[in-house]
């Protein structure tokens, strides 16, 4: 259902033409989901006159796209079914429900089955791919959607690679944020928070600067916001050329262009319209509350003073209206114009009306929203096709209990029991830092967002090696002159607390899972290694840390965040598990005990802990 909103939120609204590099058609949805009435309990399909086309076809209450001559149905439930339209009749593409999908583009589209498992089929229904979910060596926990002949997917690891309809993956997933290709090139962000551009090949067209954000390409540009002491600054460049069209020196904002034309904000919070070269385009000039907003058929779309204005390319003033509130290109021939009353009227580019009544569009979405958008909501295709993704809830429980758990018996956990010293913990889990997303934006999808930012690299925690030892506490010690020097007190684990029992240690398994492991002893972890000070007073001093290899295990937990995968059927493989090793369930205590020793074990649908007793 999450997903479901978010598609409702962003994308229910969208009517455009197609801005990939394939074959083309004038608008996005094939037809317009609309309700006749308010009240209505069913959703009808008009086309882009206002003819109807299919009438009370789908429940109010479902989501309604339909591409490629394809209608996608999300239902309330989070189900996703497959339509066509038949001798004006709707027939099923596929006879069943999918337990999640995406739209067609560009011939294909991505489901996932009852087990979680990701396929790609085409508009005959027919499989291409019939595991999404694994490709190679990689195991995929994301994918986008098919556009400009690629699709962007995210591995276990967290990385973002490109792979095309055969199953080939074209680029590795080296990246830690990606966005669709678009007319051959995408932006990318790898794990030390750069930014680039790349084109299919994966080759690096343009590579970012620090402390700049950067917006989505059109055609060769791209808008960026860079600081300016206490303020922040637009400008515009041709990341082919590496030329600034605009410098940034004067405009609050710059939108995303579009065909050549540009909505631009300047210091006084006030918007105009520049062309690709940033000269004022006729009458357009920075006086609007809004963006205007360029369509591909040559209209530019304003409002002021409480009138949506239409005009042509020039600036030239076309039409005035009073009786709509916001004003949106369709393609190259139609407008959509809603009114006061929420409904909308479908007008050709001259502003006289084409459709015979007004409807209601069948979807959630706020109007004024539209306006603060930074691109054409409606038109640019191959920004927004970055919103439709799909998760894969497909899992080996075999490959990621064997990452995790290793095994399970009556006295040992993970190759741990209560006989194992600090020392051995160290080498069978050495450590790692907990290490968060680099995404400098994002959603909690780990989708996309408009918004690239390049930061300072993120530092990577220092891990403990014999051969570069880590240091702290100075000690004080003379050299062959007797002249005092000071030296670091040698510490081989500066991750122990040396007023600390307990030892953590990180992991991410397979399927993108975030394991914690963490060890309680009966003694402090970490002890000092003392010697006198042999210049000024007999004191001790710290020279050094070594391992207390006296503490005794005393628990040891496995903590792990499962993200997409069900956590029921995990628990309940997990309770198979432990009942084989010898464990048996006190329903009573909600614990597990066994006849060979006091241990006992608790499992929740997250962590596993083991309690030695002997």
């Amino acid at each position: 259902m999450k997903n479901l909103k978010k598609i409702t939120l962003f994308l229910t609204i969208i009517l455009m033409i197609v801005s990939c590099g394939v074959k083309q058609k004038e608008y996005f949805y094939d037809y317009i989901p609309v309700k006749l009435k308010s009240d209505d309990k069913k959703i009808s399909l008009i086309d882009y006159d206002g003819n109807l086309i299919l009438e009370d076809e789908f429940d109010a209450t479902s989501t309604i796209i339909p591409t490629e001559d394809v209608i996608t149905e999300f239902k309330r439930d989070g189900k996703v079914r497959y339509w066509q339209i038949v001798d004006k009749k709707l027939k099923p593409l596929v006879d069943m429900d999918y337990n999640g999908g995406t739209p067609f583009f560009e011939g294909v589209a991505i489901v996932r089955d009852e087990k979680g498992l990701l396929s790609l089929i085409n508009t005959n229904g027919e499989t291409l791919i019939p595991n999404l979910s694994n490709i190679g060596e990689y195991q995929i926990v994301v994918t986008g959607v098919m556009s400009d002949g690629l699709i962007r997917f995210k591995t276990s690891e967290g990385l973002w690679g490109y792979l095309n309809k055969s199953g080939e993956i074209k680029i590795k997933p080296t990246y830690t944020v990606s966005e669709n290709f678009v007319n051959g090139y995408a932006r990318v962000m790898t794990s030390d928070n750069s930014f680039s551009v790349i084109d299919k090949k994966g080759e690096i067209i343009f590579k970012g600067d620090e402390d700049i954000t950067y917006y989505p390409i059109s055609e060769s540009y791209m808008s960026f916001k860079k600081k300016n002491g206490n303020e922040y600054l637009s400008g515009l460049i041709d990341f082919k050329s590496k030329e600034k069209i605009i410098k940034d020196s004067k405009y609050e904002t710059i939108n995303v262009p579009y065909n050549g034309y540009i909505s631009v904000k300047n210091q006084d919070d006030e918007w105009g319209m520049l062309n690709s070269k940033g000269e004022i385009i006729g009458d357009l000039r920075f006086k609007y509350e809004r963006a205007p907003v360029y369509s591909i058929s040559g209209s530019i779309i304003a409002k002021e003073d409480k009138k949506i204005k239409i005009f042509n390319n020039k600036g030239e003033l076309i039409k005035s209206f009073d009786d709509y509130t916001t004003i949106y290109p369709m393609g190259k021939k139609r407008l959509f114009a809603w009114r006061k009353n929420g409904k909308f009227d479908i007008l050709d580019n001259d502003g006289k009306e084409v459709s015979k009544e007004s409807y209601i569009f069948a979807g959630i979405f706020n109007v004024d929203r539209l306006y603060n958008e930074m691109f054409s909501t409606f038109e640019q295709t191959g920004i927004v096709k970055n919103y439709f993704s799909i998760k894969s809830k497909y899992f080996e429980f075999e490959k990621n209990y064997s990452s995790i758990f290793k095994n399970i018996s009556t006295d040992d956990l993970a190759s741990i029991n209560s006989s194992t010293s600090i020392e051995q913990v160290l080498g069978k889990f050495p450590f790692k830092s907990y290490i968060g997303s680099t995404r400098s934006s994002s959603n909690s999808d780990d989708n996309y967002s408009l918004s690239f930012t390049v930061t300072l690299g993120k530092s990577t925690a220092t891990q403990s090696s014999n051969n570069a030892p880590l240091v702290d506490t100075a000690a004080v010690v003379t050299n062959e002159n007797n002249n005092v020097q000071p030296q670091k007190a040698i510490d081989n684990y500066p991750y122990l607390n040396t007023y600390s029992s307990q030892y953590k240690t990180y992991l991410t398994a397979s399927n993108g899972i975030n394991v914690t492991y963490t060890f309680n002893f009966d003694q402090n972890l970490k002890t000092e290694v003392l010697g006198k000070d042999p210049v000024f007073t007999e004191e001790e001093t710290t020279v050094g840390y070594e391992l207390n290899k006296e503490g005794k295990l005393i628990s040891f937990s496995i903590d792990y965040s499962l993200g997409e995968i069900d956590t029921k059927i995990f628990y309940d493989n997990m309770v198979k598990k432990i009942t084989e090793a010898g464990w048996i369930k006190d329903e009573a205590k909600n614990y597990f005990i066994n006849s060979k020793n006091q241990n006992k074990l608790v499992l929740s649908n997250s962590q596993i802990t083991i309690f030695y007793f002997n």
